[in-house]
């Protein structure tokens, strides 16, 4: 896949493409903007950025393909989405990879910035979500794992650009079923997503609250 770009009278050219390596830091970042309340009830404070550094490069090398990324003229990161076409590669790669024994050897050493907290809280998490995963009617080796916009680019179709990326590359893929999890009350998310076809399918928990599950059917 080639890259897309667009041009905006306020925000320049604009450019969406495949990530790199050295995407990764500013995608952290972009992460840590987008997401503080979450960070910070999963963790108890905003780590140092060591954790998330570390988390977004297993990510990305557990399928390299499947994340785009969304730039500035300065090429700087202002959006992001991690599509995995298989999840099961993720922890794979994180056993595999030796990426969960570095993580326990940074996190032993303080690298990271936080105690036991986090861990007891993604383990309670990750319960909810798992039952989810393997129920088969809204089981799906595709995701949309994670997907932010900077707040000065939003509302500018950063985003549903970003989803296009991503569904190219599902389909290339040959991925039948793709799903996502998203708050409710999260009202331009669930309207984009709608737009690209995707349909409420049912519901899971974790410490924060309700995700809605959403699913959407591809044709090869």
């Amino acid at each position: 896949m080639g890259k897309l770009e667009w041009g905006d009278a306020e925000v320049g050219l604009m450019e969406c493409s495949r990530a790199t390596l050295a995407d990764v830091p500013g995608i952290g970042r972009l992460f840590l903007a987008s997401f503080p309340e979450s960070i910070r009830h999963t963790c108890g404070t905003i780590p140092n950025f060591a954790a998330v550094e570390d988390l977004f490069t297993c990510i990305y090398e557990a399928e390299p393909r499947a994340a785009f990324v969304a730039k500035e003229a300065t090429s700087q990161v202002v959006g992001y989405v991690l599509a995995p076409s298989k999840i099961s590669n993720l922890w794979k790669r994180a056993v595999l990879g030796g990426h969960i024994f570095r993580w326990a050897w940074r996190w032993l050493k303080g690298d990271y910035g936080f105690g036991l907290y986090p861990i007891k809280v993604m383990v309670l998490n990750k319960i909810g979500f798992l039952h989810s995963a393997f129920t088969a009617q809204i089981s799906a080796e595709a995701r949309i794992l994670s997907v932010a916009v900077d707040p000065s680019m939003r509302g500018q179709g950063v985003a549903t650009r970003l989803m296009n990326c991503a569904m190219e590359y599902f389909v290339e893929q040959k991925a039948p079923l793709i799903r996502l999890e998203v708050r409710p009350s999260n009202l331009p998310a669930k309207k984009i997503y709608e737009k690209l076809g995707f349909k409420a399918a049912g519901y899971t928990r974790d410490s924060q609250g309700t995700w809605l599950i959403m699913l959407k059917e591809l044709e090869h």
